[in-house]
């Protein structure tokens, strides 16, 4: 034989073919897995990848790799492939005729092929809120679901940059056994090759759901793609020559190569087995948009696996899916390491850190956040119509339709080259496009519940409801641009289970006034109300007058209230201005709001004395910096020495500390305070070439204790050579104030708190001289830090998905715009330079809440006002309208009764007395989701933090107790008005993905063992009451079906 070399490391594994056994322990087996990565949209769209076109940006063909796979695998029964993004498969599917369709089915029915993953998209770990994950796989796995009744159980995150422990978990609740991924730190990649831990147990969110969240990790070797001179592929990226050559094994041709290719692959192979604990190795056989030509993949394959298989008795080559690999795992019975942490910031090779893609593309984030809320308040009004038994049949196929185009889009604006502002700018304006026309064929369904939802509450007719613009900046983008001075009513909707109580609406100016309508009296009552006006900059440095009337006026959670805005004439009228602060039909006096002092401008910005609860203060500041950005060539060792871009976050070498943006004082200052918020404004305008504009403005409210803080950036513009990246941050200074040790805490995809330390990693020593880049973590909700010898405790909240950190003592900072010139080369092949509508660039504006309090004596308002954030009021407006008359003592009934009452199914005085954190109430959340007619899926949240508890607080003192058929009884008649017409409700819980029990699911898990199970000591995580009653711990999801029966004289008509 000529493999000697590679004889020698397998420890002379010669064994004759007669003796082999299944699997024996001086055997290599190679698990070949024929598989494509199909990205929902990169260098082009989603449809111009599936259909094969734009080959100028990508040869990419989806449509053919699924014919041509399906026809092998319809042709040689030896053959096996794994797919994965469900957007793509389902577009090929509706296409088939119902004969393959049925031979497909046999394939999966087989598994020859296997689905993995299953969601909608690969979705994105970093930039995406828990919410959204979920639905994505919901999304994918109901329609496998629906079409073949199968159910995935592994993961398959091989190109997402990081992986969060959300995801961990969640893929666990939701059955998996397994994820494999691809990307990991070098350096954590560098120990687990050494240790040979490239497969473990991974235990995210432990603290609160113990084992019960435990997944098992699979990581590749090198990449997800295949080894060198064995991709065989029309579309190849290898980087030797040669790469995709044909295996050709006929000695008479000139082409012969089979030596020569075998003994590559084998020694790749060889080099492996030495860095993983079992002699079964698998093997990717595959790439990005692979197997446009199957035939062509697996002739070679098939003559790769029989020349070394007929040649060498110690190794075997097979086609596998990862399901069978697990297996295989599974059989060998081992106990593995146990990882707890998640596995953010990622970097590839020293001095890269991709922490850049958590904050790129700014207004893609906010546009998917902004319709991530707006779907599922939506939903919970489309899952009241399916309960409703006025509603028809045709209602509910329009309302579904809707349901699944708002399901689709944001399935596939979750892919982790969207919303991560990793794609061309082309794409992106693909994905935006993608999402207004979602929105808007689900306006149309809004449209008529909002008639009925006027009606209901205040007999108000009208056809002709509309709501603001996605991302509205001004009130140029609300309905009520075209009202001129009109009276206009609005209708607000709070889909949160908790009360919000301030309203803003966009006006052109500040000559309105605000009345509620109030339901005991059948008629509009005043309310106190200010209207504040500001200077909008726009992109073309234009500026408009934009005006927010502030409402004081307190939502019920799962309730609706009707506001009626009037122009108010008697401001016409001459009189002496005494107060800029004036509040409008103000029915008491009561003392100026003083939650904040503005000091002055400093080298740490806009200074700030904040009174806290118990009388004491504090001082803080807000600043904008910016970072300015390494454009390549530093010359770092062992570096490819890349500039940052929209993957990578990489300051300029002699820069790693940031420097502040504006160069002067702001002004003008405008201060407002009145009884019930106060507000400061500061206007910026750096008047160098570059011009920097900027507005900060920082509110508080009365029945708030955050403060508010709103930051708009005019676009970043370019140096005089056409470079001069940016990259700004806002930050919030404390004074006094030491993170302890220092550590902070960040959440992780709007869940649990994460914490960080400072130039730190738990599993590997951290080397790097990115100071910053490699401290930056994704943001979905807060930053918070404590002060332990103070007591102190400081957390800022964004609203949408940014990176920050803590990288000086007391500094939370938080990127909000960046804007590079030079690509970073990691495949998009285009700089993270935005132009924006004018050319000039793209603006941005964010808003972040802030809260610096004594532990001792306040509560964290973070979960409540995380909330708000993620469930905002919902404003619905007209100025076409009537309103019927009531006859005298008419009660009107609420569309939905406020959750006061009994939160439908959850006891407010049992909630008190459970909870031993003085008298908070958990922050929970409802969200609906429309079925059928009288089927709905609910999801019940404990968003409770263990972090915000007192040390030693265990699961049991955070948990609720949720009658869950009193829930299904509450939705029914508060819908239908009473139970006359209720049967019965049939209620299953589902794992988390919405397909099958959970007790299915459960029954089905593998049961892993972890090196450290003899020394853990998991928590105990509460058991339910009874059937009926469910517990809720901390940061626990649970999810039900609900399918109602009513009684048989009505349903016959039904």
């Amino acid at each position: 034989m000529k493999l000697i070399t590679f004889i020698s490391l397998l420890c002379a594994f010669i064994i004759a073919k007669d003796t082999k056994e299944k699997y024996k322990d001086n055997h290599l087996y190679l698990h070949l897995l024929a598989h494509t990565h199909d990205d929902v949209g990169w260098l082009k769209t989603v449809d111009q990848y599936y259909t094969g076109t734009n080959t100028s940006q990508q040869m990419a063909f989806v449509e053919m790799i699924l014919d041509t796979t399906i026809e092998e695998l319809i042709n040689d029964p030896t053959k096996k492939f794994t797919y994965v993004e469900m957007k793509f498969f389902s577009m090929w599917w509706n296409d088939q005729t119902k004969d393959l369709q049925d031979q497909v089915r046999q394939l999966v029915k087989e598994g020859r092929l296997e689905f993995v993953n299953a969601g909608w998209s690969m979705h994105d770990e970093a930039c995406t809120h828990y919410e959204d994950m979920l639905d994505n796989m919901m999304k994918g796995q109901k329609f496998l679901w629906d079409q073949f009744q199968y159910k995935p159980r592994i993961g398959w995150q091989i190109d997402p940059f990081g992986h969060s422990n959300t995801n961990g978990r969640l893929f666990a609740e939701m059955g998996f056994d397994a994820v494999f991924v691809a990307r990991a730190d070098y350096q954590d990649k560098q120990k687990r090759l050494k240790e040979k831990t490239m497969e473990y147990l991974w235990r995210p969110s432990f603290k609160h759901l113990g084992k019960s969240s435990q997944i098992f990790m699979h990581t590749m070797f090198d990449s997800y793609c295949a080894p060198p001179y064995a991709s065989f592929d029309n579309l190849d990226f290898g980087n030797q020559p040669g790469d995709n050559d044909a295996f050709v094994d006929d000695v008479d041709l000139e082409t012969y190569n089979a030596d020569f290719l075998a003994q590559k692959f084998l020694d790749y192979v060889v080099n492996i087995s030495t860095q993983y604990r079992t002699n079964h190795l698998l093997i990717p056989m595959g790439c990005d948009f692979q197997f446009s030509n199957a035939h062509r993949n697996f002739y070679n394959i098939d003559k790769l696996m029989n020349y070394i298989n007929n040649k060498y008795d110690n190794v075997t080559l097979m086609y596998t899916t990862p399901g069978n690999y697990l297996d295989t795992l599974i059989s060998l019975d081992l106990s593995w390491s146990v990882r707890y942490d998640d596995i953010f910031p990622y970097a590839d090779i020293p001095e890269d850190y991709w922490s850049g893609y958590f904050s790129s593309r700014p207004g893609s984030k906010t546009q998917v956040r902004q319709g991530s809320a707006l779907m599922h308040s939506f939903f919970k009004h489309y899952s009241y119509q399916m309960l409703n038994l006025q509603t028809s049949q045709d209602q509910i196929l329009s309302i579904l339709a809707a349901r699944e185009k708002f399901l689709d889009t944001m399935g596939v604006y979750q892919h982790h080259d969207a919303i991560t502002g990793t794609e061309k700018q082309h794409v992106a304006n693909d994905y935006n496009l993608k999402l207004v026309r979602a929105i808007n064929q689900n306006k149309v369904e809004m449209n008529k519940i909002a008639q009925q939802m006027a009606m209901k509450i205040a007999k108000i007719d009208s056809n002709n409801w509309d709501i603001c613009n996605m991302m509205n900046q001004t009130y140029l983008e609300c309905p009520n641009k075209n009202y001129a001075n009109t009276t206009f009513i609005v209708i607000v909707d709070n889909p949160s289970t908790h009360p919000q109580h301030y309203v803003k609406v966009k006006v052109p100016h500040k000559k309105f006034i605000a009345q509620m309508w109030d339901q005991t009296s059948n008629s509009f009552k005043s309310v106190n109300s200010v209207a504040l006006c500001h200077s909008y900059i726009n992109e073309d440095y234009s500026v408009t007058q934009d005006c927010d009337l502030i409402i004081e006026a307190t939502i019920d959670g799962l309730n609706s209230e009707i506001l009626q805005i009037s122009y108010d004439f008697s401001q016409d009228k001459p009189k002496d201005h005494k107060k800029t602060d004036e509040i409008r039909n103000s029915t008491q006096v009561k003392d100026n709001l003083g939650r904040f002092d503005y000091l002055g401008y400093s080298q740490r910005g806009a200074l700030l004395k904040l009174y806290l609860k118990n009388g004491a203060y504090q001082y803080i500041s807000v600043d904008v910096r910016y970072y300015q950005s390494d454009e390549g060539g530093d010359n770092y060792e062992g570096s490819d020495n890349v500039p940052s871009g929209a993957y990578i976050f990489k300051p300029a070498k002699d820069q790693q500390q940031s420097l502040q943006y504006f160069q002067i004082k702001p002004e003008p200052i405008t201060d407002t305070r009145n009884e019930f918020m106060q507000e400061t404004v500061f206007y910026f305008d750096d008047s160098t070439p570059s011009k920097r504009k900027g507005r900060l403005i920082i509110r508080a409210y009365e029945q708030s204790p955050m403060l508010e803080v709103e930051l708009h950036l005019t676009p970043i513009q370019p140096e005089s050579d056409g470079k001069g990246g940016k990259e700004i941050t806002v930050n919030f200074f404390a004074f006094d104030f030491t993170n302890t040790g220092d550590k902070f805490y960040t959440d992780s995809n709007a869940l649990e708190m994460l914490e960080r330390i400072k130039d730190f990693r738990p599993d590997w020593e951290l080397q790097t001289h990115q100071q910053v880049s490699s401290n930056y973590y994704p943001i979905n909700q807060a930053i918070s830090m404590i002060d332990e010898d103070k007591d102190l405790k400081f957390t800022v909240l964004n609203d949408r998905s940014q990176g920050g950190s803590v990288v000086q003592k007391g500094r939370v900072e938080f990127m909000q715009l960046r804007r590079l010139f030079v690509d970073d080369k990691r495949g998009v092949d285009e700089p993270l330079s935005e132009k924006g509508l004018t050319g000039n660039g793209i603006s941005s504006i964010a808003t972040y809440y802030m809260q610096l309090f004594k532990r001792s004596d306040e509560e964290s308002f973070q979960r409540f006002q995380g909330l708000s954030i993620d469930e905002p009021l919902q404003l619905y407006y007209t100025n076409k309208w009537s309103q019927a008359q009531f006859p005298k003592n008419d009660n009107v009934t609420r569309v939905i009764v406020s959750d006061s009452e009994t939160t439908i199914g959850v006891n407010e005085d049992f909630l008190r007395e459970n909870i031993k954190f003085k008298d908070v109430v958990v922050p929970y959340k409802l969200q609906l989701f429309p079925e059928d007619k009288l089927q709905i899926m609910i999801r019940i949240e404990n968003l409770a933090d263990l972090y915000d508890y007192p040390d030693g607080t265990t699961l049991d003192q955070t948990t609720i107790y949720i009658d869950i058929t009193k829930v299904a009884s509450d939705l029914f008649s508060r819908v239908n008005g009473d139970l006359s017409q209720f049967d019965k409700c049939d209620i299953t819980e589902i794992e988390s993905s919405g397909v099958i029990s959970q007790k299915d699911m459960l029954n089905k898990k593998v049961q892993w063992k972890g090196d450290d199970d003899d020394k853990i000591k998991p928590p105990v995580i509460p058991q339910d009451q009874s059937s009926d009653v469910i517990a809720l711990s901390a940061q626990r999801i649970r999810t039900f079906r609900f399918v109602y029966k009513v009684k048989q004289t009505l349903s016959s008509i039904i």
